[in-house]
C-alpha cells in the first residue's frame, strides 16, 4: 500500500538515484540498467520495491553497505550528544521522548532533508500521542516482555538507553535487520554501543533486509509482550503486511518526516509521534491520500 502513489515513487527514485550517484558517479550505463531492472519490479507493496531497489543499488555499485560512512558518522555524533543529555533521561517519560525525537535522523528523501543544526532542541520537544484513551507509559509498564525494533544508526543510542531503562522491570530484546539497508543500524554498531555503554542485551537479526517489525509481529504474538517499533520503514511494513491484526500489541515511535506519513497520521510534518497498532489499523481502514476518508 503506497500512502501516496506519486510522492512515494518520487521518493524511491530520488533516494536510489542519489545512492547510485554517490557510489558510482554519473555513469549513464548504470543508471539505464537500474531503471530498466526497476521497471520489472512489482509495485504492489511499498516495502518490497524499496528493499529490492536497494538490492539493485548494492548489485550495480558493488558496495555491500553504501551508507557505511554515514552510519558511523551519525553514530559518533549521537553518542556524544547522548553523553551530554543522558541526565535528562532519568524518567520513563523523558526517555521515551528522546527515543521518539531521535528519529529525526534519516537519509535525504524526496520530501525530507534532515536538519541536525538544532538537535538538542528537537530531542527535548514534546511528542504527540495519537490514541488519547491509552496511557502509553502505563501500557509499557504493564508488559512483561519488550521486543525493541531498532531503526537508524545514531538514533539507536537513545533507543538502547531507553531499552536499558525498561530492562529494570522487563525482559527486553533488540531486533535489527540482518543485512545493511540505508542507514539502519547493524549488529557490529549495536555491539560496539553496548560495549561503550557497558550494557548487555540479546540481539536478534531478522532475515535479510526485511524490516524487523515483520519478524516481531510473527514471532512474538504472546500475552504480556509489547513490540516497540522505531521509524517510518517499520511502520510502512506493518501497513503493507500486518494491518488489521488485533495482536500483538505494537507501539510505534517515529518522526513524521515526510508529507505522506504526516497526512496518514493526521499530524504536522516533522512531529514526533507515539501511536499504537490499534490506531494504525483504524487509519488504514479510513484513510485515503486524496484527502477523502473511505470505509
Amino acid at each position: 500500500m503506497f500512502l501516496d502513489s506519486l510522492n512515494c515513487l518520487l521518493c524511491l527514485l530520488e533516494s536510489r538515484l542519489r545512492e547510485l550517484y554517490k557510489t558510482c558517479g554519473l555513469c549513464t550505463d548504470i543508471v539505464k540498467r537500474f531503471l530498466r531492472e526497476l521497471s520489472e519490479l512489482d509495485l504492489d507493496k511499498r516495502t518490497n520495491i524499496f528493499i529490492h531497489s536497494f538490492d539493485l543499488v548494492v548489485k550495480l555499485s558493488g558496495k555491500y553497505d553504501p551508507h557505511r560512512e554515514e552510519k558511523m558518522e551519525m553514530y559518533e555524533k549521537f553518542l556524544k550528544i547522548y553523553n551530554i543529555v543522558r541526565d535528562n533521561m532519568s524518567t520513563l517519560e523523558n526517555a521515551l521522548k528522546f527515543a521518539v525525537n531521535a528519529n529525526l535522523l534519516d537519509v535525504e528523501m524526496h520530501d525530507y532533508r534532515p536538519d541536525l543544526s538544532n538537535i538538542y532542541d528537537v530531542l527535548m520537544r514534546d511528542v504527540e500521542i495519537l490514541e488519547r484513551n491509552v496511557k502509553i507509559c502505563d501500557l509499557i509498564r504493564s508488559s512483561r516482555r519488550v521486543c525493541y525494533v531498532l531503526d537508524n544508526s545514531g538514533e539507536h543510542v537513545f533507543d538502547i538507553a531507553f531499552a536499558n531503562m525498561l530492562r529494570k522491570d522487563h525482559d527486553v530484546i533488540l531486533l535489527i535487520r540482518e543485512r545493511p539497508y540505508e542507514i539502519d543500524v547493524t549488529r557490529d554498531i549495536v555491539e560496539d554501543t553496548l560495549e561503550r555503554l557497558n550494557m548487555r542485551f540479546e540481539i536478534v537479526e531478522t532475515c535479510g533486509r526485511s524490516p524487523p517489525i515483520l519478524y516481531a509481529v510473527k514471532e512474538f504474538d504472546e500475552p504480556g509482550t509489547l513490540i516497540i517499533s522505531k521509524g517510518i520503514a517499520n511502520l510502512e511494513a506493518y501497513i503493507d503486511w500486518c494491518r488489521g491484526q488485533t495482536s500483538p500489541r505494537v507501539l510505534f515511535l517515529l518522526v513524521a518526516k515526510c508529507g505522506p506519513i504526516a497526512r496518514f497520521l493526521g499530524v504536522e510534518k516533522g512531529s514526533g509521534v507515539v501511536t499504537t497498532s490499534d490506531y494504525i489499523n483504524f487509519r488504514v481502514r479510513t484513510y485515503s491520500h486524496d484527502g477523502e476518508g473511505r470505509t
